[in-house]
C-alpha cells in the first residue's frame, strides 16, 4: 500500500510540474509599437522573430501553432480561417479592400464559440507577424497596414509594406477547473480503491 501512495503521489508531482510549465509558457510576443492599425481592437502584439528559418506561416494552420504561443498573453489558441488578399471574402471574415488598407467584417456567431478573437496580420521580409485582439463583441471595422518604418524601423523597401496575408484565431469559451483540487480528489479516489483493491485481495 506504501509503494502504491508514493507511486500516485509521484504521478501527481508529474502532472502538477507539467501544468505549471505550460502555464508558465508565455511565448515570444510582446507589446506593438503601433496599436492602431485595426479598428477597433483591444491589444496588439508583435512576434519577436523576423522571418524565422521553418516557420511556413501560409501553410495550413493546426490548433495548437507554436507560433501563437503568448500572443496576447494567451498560450492557446485555435485557427478559426485564413485569408490570402486577393480571395476578399471567406466563411467567417470579409474583408473589402487592399494590401495597404481597408474594412473587415465576422460573423457574430463567433462570439458564441469564442471569448477572445485575433486577426493576425503576415507580411513578409524584414518583418514579422503582428496581431490585434478584437475589441469584445465587435463584428466590423477598418484596418491598415501595420508594416511600418513605426513598427520595424530596418525592414527594406517602401515605407508601408503590404499585408500579404491575414488570419482569424479565437480562444474557446471553458469552464474554469481548480487543477490542484481535481488532482487532490483524484488521488484520494485512487487510494480508497487501491486500498479497498488490496483489501478485498487479503
Amino acid at each position: 500500500m506504501k509503494r502504491f501512495i508514493q507511486n500516485v503521489l509521484f504521478l501527481n508531482m508529474l502532472l502538477l510540474m507539467s501544468f505549471s510549465s505550460h502555464a508558465a509558457f508565455d511565448g515570444t510576443w510582446s507589446a506593438c509599437a503601433q496599436d492602431n492599425a485595426l479598428t477597433p481592437n483591444s491589444g496588439c502584439s508583435v512576434y519577436s522573430y523576423t522571418d524565422t528559418p521553418g516557420v511556413n506561416w501560409n501553410s495550413t494552420k493546426s490548433n495548437g501553432d507554436p507560433v501563437v504561443y503568448g500572443m496576447h498573453g494567451v498560450n492557446v489558441w485555435d485557427f478559426i480561417e485564413n485569408d490570402d488578399l486577393g480571395s476578399g471574402s471567406s466563411g467567417f471574415f470579409q474583408h473589402d479592400g487592399d494590401a495597404q488598407a481597408g474594412t473587415w467584417s465576422i460573423n457574430a456567431s463567433l462570439w458564441n464559440l469564442f471569448d477572445d478573437i485575433a486577426l493576425v496580420f503576415k507580411d513578409g521580409n524584414g518583418t514579422s507577424l503582428v496581431s490585434y485582439l478584437l475589441a469584445d463583441n465587435s463584428v466590423s471595422g477598418s484596418y491598415t497596414s501595420p508594416f511600418t518604418t513605426v513598427m520595424f524601423p530596418n525592414a527594406p523597401g517602401r515605407n508601408t509594406k503590404d499585408i500579404s496575408n491575414m488570419s482569424l484565431w479565437g480562444t474557446e469559451k471553458t469552464v474554469t477547473v481548480d487543477e490542484p483540487t481535481t488532482l487532490l480528489l483524484m488521488s484520494l479516489g485512487m487510494i480508497v480503491f487501491g486500498y479497498s483493491h488490496r483489501k478485498s485481495l487479503g
